[in-house]
């Protein structure tokens, strides 16, 4: 079944590199991908002690997205974060070029 699937999507792939005459050119294809990143500003008051964290305290999660092409080459990042109201700190340390969303 999985080689199946495997080969189903080289088999797309293969069709739309070849109806777009993409083939060597690998600074046009681009791949995207979205990660979940959790914050958390709490901090243990002993650095060596050990707690579980409960769903309730892992933060606020913040969602990033990244695309880069085939050879190398990226594009500035998106962080989409959840409220209205978005602040110009959000952006520090950011690429630049990079985006920030509000959810």
């Amino acid at each position: 079944m999985f080689r199946e699937r495997v080969q189903s999507y080289l088999n797309l792939l293969w069709t739309v590199l070849e109806e777009n005459e993409l083939f060597g050119k690998s600074g046009s294809v681009f791949n995207m991908d979205e990660t979940g990143l959790q914050l958390n500003n709490h901090s243990s008051h002993d650095p060596g002690l050990f707690q579980s964290v409960t769903s309730a305290e892992k933060g606020e999660t913040v969602t990033l997205v990244a695309c880069c092409n085939a050879e190398g080459n990226f594009v500035p990042p998106v962080c989409i974060m959840k409220g209205k109201n978005k602040k110009k700190e959000y952006e520090d340390g950011m690429p630049p070029g990079s985006f920030v969303y509000m959810s």
